[in-house]
């Protein structure tokens, strides 16, 4: 099984506000998930050179991925003292997909914590520089073999439909990434670039790691657009795509 594409509109919503001396902020995240791939490998129907009766066993879905719960906090700020800011965000994903076996979110409640750090460099601080790195949660190993048993009820296999017996495996991670900003214009034009993943802990044909760069244009004080592209840097494993693009607005 391969998925090809999967392109992921996600809401986001976040209110910030102050307990005591701490600043904290809550956000959800609600993405949408659209998937499409094949089950390797397709048929020729007997007739390598007769397209006509070929076969191709696809995979699809769409619906619910995993819903976010975010609580941010931060310790320091940027605009203080040696200009470093820290802060932490502890999150928990939901197990809300919507169809189970389409790859659309785990399938179990996920909890994840982030320290972030930052620091700005230069007089006008054109040039930012992030590190984030925390672990995420899964109870138990999630394993998935490309056989019988990996399709839905709903859509069982076929005599002609094909396996190939592969497994992938995911557990506990840590995740990662380094991320560098430069103003080019400050407060209206940045050129932004990351590299992001996640060190498994245990598991199998699974390392996630992506590397990605793009523009971020500021379209009022507190707005902005960005657009994002990137490839993943572990060919073959799964977590790590060939190709990845982003577009967001604030």
């Amino acid at each position: 099984t391969s998925i090809d594409n999967i392109i992921t509109p996600t809401l986001i919503a976040a209110a910030g506000f102050k307990l005591g001396p701490a600043e904290l902020e809550l956000g959800v995240g609600g993405p949408f998930v659209i998937v499409a791939g094949d089950r390797d490998p397709d048929s020729d129907g007997g007739t390598p050179g007769n397209p006509n009766d070929d076969q191709r066993f696809k995979i699809d879905g769409q619906g619910l991925g995993n819903v976010a719960l975010h609580l941010k906090t931060r310790f320091l700020k940027t605009t203080r003292g040696p200009k470093v800011g820290l802060g932490l965000v502890a999150s928990v994903y939901l197990p809300t997909a919507s169809e189970k076996q389409k790859f659309l979110g785990e399938d179990g409640l996920t909890p994840q914590v982030m320290a972030i750090l930052e620091k700005e460099f230069g007089r006008d601080r054109r040039l930012r520089l992030g590190l984030n790195a925390g672990v995420r949660i899964r109870t138990g190993a999630k394993e998935f073999t490309d056989d019988a048993s990996s399709f839905p009820t709903g859509n069982p296999p076929t005599a002609e439909t094909p396996f190939t017996n592969r497994t992938f495996t995911t557990g506990t991670e840590l995740p990662v990434g380094v991320g560098l900003a430069y103003a080019i214009t400050p407060q209206k034009f940045d050129v932004v670039g990351e590299v992001y993943g996640a060190v498994p802990l245990g598991g199998e044909n699974y390392f996630p790691l992506e590397a990605i760069g793009g523009i971020k244009v500021y379209l009022a004080r507190n707005s902005f657009l960005t657009i994002d592209g990137g490839t993943g840097l572990m060919p073959g494993k799964v977590g790590s795509a060939k190709a990845r693009a982003f577009i967001g607005i604030v």
